[in-house]
């Protein structure tokens, strides 16, 4: 540093170890002549080692301020991040609650009105099949009391064997009705079995529809507990092919491979979006298999494009 007369600078004495201020600074000529005179000067050495040695601790607080503010910010930022990311999962568990209880109130109300359209269903089958058989068979066994004392005995016997008949065909329906509410099979044999059955059932009935049938599994091989659920999916699944699929063939699948159990209903009909159609709302076949899987602990899948097919599966993890 240079003034006027004056030069000054800095160094630091290893011996003494210490920081030295030296100035030089020349001598006035005299009271008279204030100017320098360039023959004559003083050194000023000053001992500034406490100012440096306050500087660099001032520096290194500062430098140590900045970390602390940067580490403080970053951690606030961190938290921020953490609090953004715990208000939007927040948001969409509630949305996915709150789209769970509509699901559920929808599916409450569908199902209401499936029991009733089940009820309505059972008591047409009961009043056009079960009804006038047995209308027509107190019909004959009235006509036979009545021809029994008459002096044509082969009308009487003709009377009789109508009835006989119409009992016979009573007794069908009956049969017919009680299966299609639950399989007796599914309680005294089993869901194997029972699966068997109904494909066979369905091939007799849906004759355009060729069903083919793949359970190479026993009885045993499926729990007690799961076999009510598996056999109504398989037969809500069959249902669904033969209302809207308008498929010429249809799988029904029933494996058991290690300890899951899974059956699966391919078809090879007009198919759907699954997109559009879970988005609007979902028919009530689809949103019943996938609660009588979820339910039971099971798990639902259900693939579809259109005119390619529907492929339904729905799988449980077994103890045994």
């Amino acid at each position: 540093m240079r003034a006027r007369g004056a030069t000054s600078f800095e160094l630091f004495d290893e011996q003494l170890e210490k920081a030295l201020n030296v100035s030089l600074q020349r001598i006035p000529q005299g009271d008279d002549n204030p100017e320098p005179d360039p023959n004559h000067g003083v050194v000023v050495v000053k001992d500034v080692t406490v100012l440096h040695k306050a500087q660099h601790e001032l520096h290194s607080l500062n430098d140590e301020l900045e970390l602390r503010v940067r580490q403080r910010t970053d951690e606030l930022e961190a938290t921020n991040r953490d609090l953004r990311d715990q208000v939007e999962r927040r948001e969409v568990a509630e949305r996915d609650l709150q789209s769970s209880r509509d699901a559920l109130a929808q599916l409450s109300a569908q199902l209401l009105r499936a029991q009733e359209d089940e009820r309505r269903r059972i008591a047409l089958d009961l009043h056009d099949s079960v009804g006038q058989s047995l209308g027509a068979l107190k019909y004959l066994l009235e006509r036979f009391v009545a021809l029994r004392h008459k002096p044509a005995p082969d009308d009487a016997e003709k009377a009789l064997d109508a009835a006989i008949c119409q009992l016979q065909r009573a007794i069908h329906d009956t049969r017919s009705i009680s299966m299609s509410l639950r399989p007796s099979l599914l309680d005294d044999m089993g869901a194997a079995s029972a699966i068997r059955w109904l494909c066979g059932w369905f091939r007799e009935t849906y004759l355009d529809i060729q069903v083919t049938q793949d359970c190479d599994i026993d009885d045993t091989s499926v729990p007690q507990h799961i076999a009510a659920p598996l056999f109504r999916i398989a037969q809500e699944a069959l249902s669904n092919v033969a209302k809207h699929s308008y498929a010429r063939n249809a799988l029904v699948t029933l494996r058991r491979f290690d300890n899951t159990v899974a059956i699966e209903v391919r078809d090879d009909g007009v198919g759907f979006d699954v997109a559009t159609v879970t988005r609007r709302r979902p028919r009530l076949g689809i949103l019943g298999m996938r609660e009588r899987a979820t339910l039971t602990g099971g798990r639902f899948y259900l693939m579809s494009e259109p005119d390619i097919g529907t492929q339904i599966v729905a799988e449980w993890d077994v103890l045994h």
